[in-house]
């Protein structure tokens, strides 16, 4: 038993020592792959969904809390997502997330979500996330997550 494995990450993953970066891994099972062993390319939305969730949890800040009436009745919905795939993921690797949340305006986030094998980059995806209401209109983010998420934007000077 390697010491690196004793010092794995917990199941949401771990925020970079300036936390401005969130770190998740995940190993690619048979059913996110192709009939060649190769992981099918939608299922990369996946992984990058699992990430932002667990980032989110991290943070305190909870999907299902965030839908309750009676909290904020409100959340996160993909709005745009861009993927550029560099190199293949096949059976039993794994992956690293990392994901940034780059930028947030009243009703957006944008995010960068990079997928590594290895130390190598894989996938690059940037991400829109609308704040909704009612399943379909959108709002204004919440003033106690916005407080939660601005202490973790990594904007671009």
């Amino acid at each position: 038993m390697s010491a690196s494995f004793l010092k794995a990450p917990s199941f949401s993953g771990m925020l970079s020592e300036d936390k401005k970066q969130h770190h998740y891994w995940t190993s690619v099972y048979l059913a996110d792959t192709d009939s060649g062993g190769v992981v099918y390319h939608a299922n990369y939305l996946n992984f990058a969904e699992r990430a932002r969730t667990e980032f989110l949890n991290l943070l305190g800040i909870y999907h299902a809390d965030m839908m309750q009436k009676d909290t904020h009745g409100c959340f996160f919905v993909v709005h745009e997502c861009a993927i550029t795939f560099l190199k293949p993921a096949i059976f039993g690797d794994l992956l690293e997330v990392q994901t940034t949340f780059k930028k947030m305006t009243k009703v957006r986030l944008f995010l960068l979500q990079e997928i590594f094998k290895e130390n190598v980059l894989i996938a690059q995806l940037h991400i829109t996330l609308a704040c909704v209401k009612n399943r379909e209109s959108p709002t204004k983010i919440p003033h106690i997550i916005i407080s939660a998420l601005k202490p973790f934007l990594k904007e671009d000077p």
